[in-house]
């Protein structure tokens, strides 16, 4: 019996010792690596919690005239700080909302090139980061006139933005001809891509094809229709020119129809009296063709062409001038539902050289 009882006794403590350290011990062991990985953790967060604190990045969009000829916009982004800051996403803002976020990885179909230091890091899967003093220059993959409504900002892998202060815009400077000045409604007009040019209604030519006159002083005395006899008088019309931008906030084509027109308002006679400069066509060769609508997809900018012939324009007496101011109206469609939009537009001089 004694025998049997010293086995069990064995037994038991084997089976307890078996229990301590197959279970208990273990548990000991992963409690106290976890409370180890808490604290690393906790030291990892307070260092991130730190460095974020003192990590600086200078981020900005270049300006249009350094981009225009590549088509692109870019980001520039410098390291100022003290401590290596790694890249990770591009937050693109339109309307003060989020509208594209961006991986910053090399493999990103929205990337189109990234220049560390003057190293290309296209078709790398990794985030790029920024040793003190370097900078990157990343190249987004849209459609610069699309860009210009965009602002930014750059996410380190800390989870801090920058610039701190407040998003940056994505194309300084504006387009080509500056920013769009009206900024009511879908359909805005650049101020400066105002140009004129005589009208020969014989061969349908416009003079000086492409360019243009970019003033707004237009002399009637090379018209046929009057202005005083002028030696030059040999032109049927004037024609406008402009282009038009479609930022609609919903992203919707605009369509231009035959009533979209030019109306210059003028004091004649003691009377406000107006001319109508209708749409017209113009190929590639500067000659007018019938019109034929216009689609300005979201984004995107048209120049658009508009005619009045010489018996329609203003015809001051000799050595006198007519001041107006015209206003563009924009007839048509966006998406599928009728549109129309006025835009207060140039103010015009004609004037009679004859004396």
């Amino acid at each position: 019996m004694f025998d049997r009882r010293c086995q069990a006794g064995v037994v038991g403590g084997i089976i307890i010792a078996m229990l301590v350290f197959s279970i208990i011990l273990p548990l000991i062991l992963y409690y106290q690596r976890m409370a180890e990985y808490n604290t690393a953790q906790a030291e990892i967060g307070i260092k991130y919690l730190e460095e974020g604190a003192i990590e600086l990045l200078d981020a900005r969009g270049l300006p249009y005239y350094r981009i225009v000829s590549t088509g692109y916009p870019v980001i520039e982004v410098s390291n100022i700080g003290s401590i290596p800051v790694t890249l990770k996403r591009i937050w693109l803002l339109k309307a003060s909302a989020i509208a594209k976020m961006i991986d910053l990885t090399g493999d990103n179909d929205l990337i189109k090139d990234l220049y560390l230091e003057g190293r290309s890091l296209k078709g790398l899967r990794t985030l790029p980061t920024l040793q003190p003093g370097d900078t990157i220059n990343i190249t987004l993959n849209m459609n610069l006139i699309e860009a210009i409504n965009y602002y930014f900002f750059i996410e380190s892998d800390r989870g801090i933005l920058h610039p701190r202060e407040m998003a940056q815009l994505l194309v300084p400077g504006g387009p080509e001809f500056g920013e769009p000045q009206n900024i009511l409604g879908s359909s805005r007009i650049y101020f400066f891509s105002f140009r004129w040019y005589l009208y020969n209604g014989t061969s349908g030519s416009l003079t000086p094809w492409r360019d243009g006159y970019a003033n707004y002083t237009i002399p009637v005395n090379a018209l046929s229709s009057g202005g005083g006899g002028g030696k030059d008088k040999k032109y049927d019309g004037i024609v406008f020119s402009v282009r038009i931008l479609n930022m609609d906030f919903y992203e919707r084509n605009i369509i231009l129809d035959g009533d979209t027109h030019i109306w210059i308002y003028y004091s004649g006679g003691g009377a406000l009296q107006k001319c109508k400069f209708h749409i017209v066509g113009v190929d590639e060769g500067g000659n007018v063709k019938s019109y034929v609508p216009i689609t300005i997809g979201y984004g995107t900018s048209v120049t658009v062409y508009f005619l009045a012939e010489s018996e329609e324009v203003p015809q001051p007496g000799r050595g006198k001038i007519l001041i107006g101011y015209g206003n563009l109206l924009i007839h048509g469609f966006i998406g599928d539902l009728p549109f129309s939009q006025n835009i207060p537009f140039v103010g015009i001089t004609f004037v009679n050289l004859q004396k």
